[in-house]
C-alpha cells in the first residue's frame, strides 16, 4: 500500500489518491478536488440515484471540459487539408500563402503543429 498519485484530466495536475478527488459522470475522467467542484457548478451532478454516483460519489460532476470538447475527425480534416493545398497547388502556393498572410516558415510551423498534434498529414 502506499499513496498513488492521478493527472486531473481537466486542469493537468497530480494530486495523491488520499485526499478530495471524483471521476467525471461523462467520461469517467480523473479530476482533482478543485475540478470536480468547478465542474460540478459548470455542468451539475450526477443523480444520487444512479449507478455511476454509487460507485464514484454523489459529488461527481456530470460532464467536465474534457468531455464536452468538440471531437475532431482527423481523417476529414485530413481530407480537407489535401484538397485546399491542392487548388492552391493548382496556381502558384506562394501566392496562395502570400494572400492569406503567411510565410512559408508559418506553413511549415502549422504543417508540424497538425502532424505532432493531431497525426495529420497536411501534403
Amino acid at each position: 500500500m502506499g499513496i498513488d498519485y492521478l493527472v486531473c484530466e481537466v486542469c493537468g495536475d497530480a494530486f495523491p489518491d488520499v485526499g478530495y478527488y471524483g471521476y467525471c459522470g461523462g467520461c469517467e475522467s480523473a479530476l482533482c478536488g478543485g475540478c470536480v467542484e468547478d465542474m460540478g457548478e459548470k455542468y451539475g451532478r450526477v443523480d444520487p440515484e444512479s449507478e455511476f454516483a454509487e460507485d464514484y460519489g454523489e459529488e461527481s460532476p456530470c460532464k467536465c471540459d474534457e468531455c464536452t470538447k468538440p471531437k475532431l475527425d482527423t481523417e476529414k480534416f485530413e481530407t480537407l487539408m489535401y484538397f485546399l493545398i491542392k487548388g492552391a497547388a493548382k496556381y502558384d502556393f506562394a501566392e496562395f500563402l502570400e494572400n492569406a498572410g503567411l510565410t512559408e516558415k508559418d506553413y511549415e510551423d502549422i504543417e508540424a503543429y497538425l502532424k505532432t498534434t493531431y497525426g495529420i498529414k497536411t501534403y
